[in-house]
């Protein structure tokens, strides 16, 4: 009997147990319980909630605690709210999400440190030198997306002076907001606003290379969906190989250069659907060998290069819309290229522009119009390219 009531007892225990999980769990999936600390967890997401803190160290530590205690292939979750941070954060070997409520919705600000010192400095091994980096994922172990939140500088002078060896001068401005350095996996961005200002101190700008991948081999690495404005880059590659760069969907605006991207081999590199607008040069591209490069449907408003294309081969440059810039697309040492179904007009200088040693490119079925000296131009050196059906006014051939 005693042996049946205990039996009863428990029984009793584990049906009430099961009755308290099951409204625990409908709790949960109604909202009316969620994991949400100023860090909270359960390791395959953790939630960071502004802090208030307006040192702006404590944003930085939460955030920085987060993406190192977060499993492999979890996920960071900054809350709705504005954070701030004055140091950079170096994160190695990360793999998973990081992620916002939206643009409109999650802020994240770059800003100087208490009592006024700069922005804190990130050694940087391949270059052995000291850069203001907001997060910096250093050798990744897996795929990495960063989506839905604002992240920006309001600051002209964020960092105590500083030098950088390509630049002369010294600098204040922060460097990145978001870089990927020899990752061998896939990177995103998407619906992010990467905000920086128009400065006086060189080089005109308070942000310079705010989303960066870098010294990489292998992986997809896409943007899409992201606003740029008024920063030095916009998102930039630089030193891949074996890799899919996929850029679509974006707007650049008051840009020095929207798209750079540089010494890519063996890749494919497809550029389409922005909207680039008074960028000095909307898309720079050079020093790509090996690779498949498409250049297609973008829209330029307002520069002084649109495309400007350098040192590379087998580029299709087709179906994009230019108007107001100095040059609409300029191929300086571009071989077997197609320049097709563009229309450009109201260029300062030239429409389309052929120089040093560029050959068999076929700039085919153009419509430029308007432009300040040439519509079409040709520097007379290299050979082999066809000029057939386009739609222009002048030319110098």
């Amino acid at each position: 009997m005693k042996g049946l009531m205990k039996d009863e007892e428990s029984t009793k225990t584990s049906t009430k147990t099961s009755l308290i999980l099951i409204i625990f769990a409908i709790a949960t999936i109604m909202g009316l319980i969620t994991f949400e600390t100023g860090s909270t967890n359960s390791n395959d997401v953790i939630y960071v909630s502004p802090s208030g803190d307006t040192t702006d160290v404590t944003d930085a530590d939460n955030i920085e605690d987060a993406l190192l205690a977060v499993a492999a292939g979890g996920t960071v979750v900054l809350t709705e709210g504005h954070f701030y941070s004055s140091r950079s954060l170096t994160i190695e070997n990360f793999h998973g999400t990081f992620k916002g409520q939206g643009k409109d919705e999650t802020t994240i600000e770059a800003v100087r440190g208490p009592e006024g010192q700069g922005f804190t400095l990130a050694y940087d091994p391949n270059y052995d030198l000291w850069i203001p980096a907001l997060v910096w994922f250093y050798q990744p172990n897996g795929d990495i997306q960063v989506t839905d939140l604002t992240a920006q500088v309001i600051e002209p002078n964020l960092c105590d002076p500083y030098t950088l060896p390509w630049f002369e001068p010294e600098l204040t401005a922060l460097c990145n907001f978001f870089c990927f350095t020899e990752t061998n996996y896939n990177t995103e961005l998407n619906s992010l606003r990467i905000k920086g200002a128009l400065v006086d101190p060189f080089p005109g700008f308070n942000v310079l290379y705010p989303c960066l991948v870098e010294f990489s081999e292998g992986g997809i690495h896409l943007v899409q969906n992201c606003d740029f404005e008024y920063v030095y880059f916009g998102s930039e590659f630089y030193v891949l190989t074996n890799s899919k760069i996929i850029i679509k969907k974006n707007t650049f605006t008051q840009c020095y250069v929207g798209t750079p991207i540089s010494y890519v081999t063996s890749s494919e590199i497809i550029i389409k659907e922005n909207t680039y607008t008074e960028c000095v040069r909307g898309i720079s591209i050079g020093g790509i060998t090996n690779s498949q490069i498409i250049i297609r449907d973008n829209s330029f408003v307002q520069g002084f290069f649109g495309i400007a294309t350098f040192f590379l081969d087998n580029a299709k440059i087709k179906e994009n819309d230019i108007s107001q810039c100095f040059i609409g697309v300029y191929l300086y040492y571009v071989s077997d290229s197609r320049v097709q179904e563009n229309e450009i007009e109201d260029s300062t200088q030239y429409g389309i522009a052929l120089v040093f040693d560029s050959s068999d490119n076929r700039i085919i079925d153009n419509e430029v119009e308007n432009s300040g000296e040439y519509d079409l131009f040709w520097d007379g050196t290299g050979e082999g390219n066809i000029w057939r059906e386009n739609e222009f006014d002048t030319s110098n051939f």
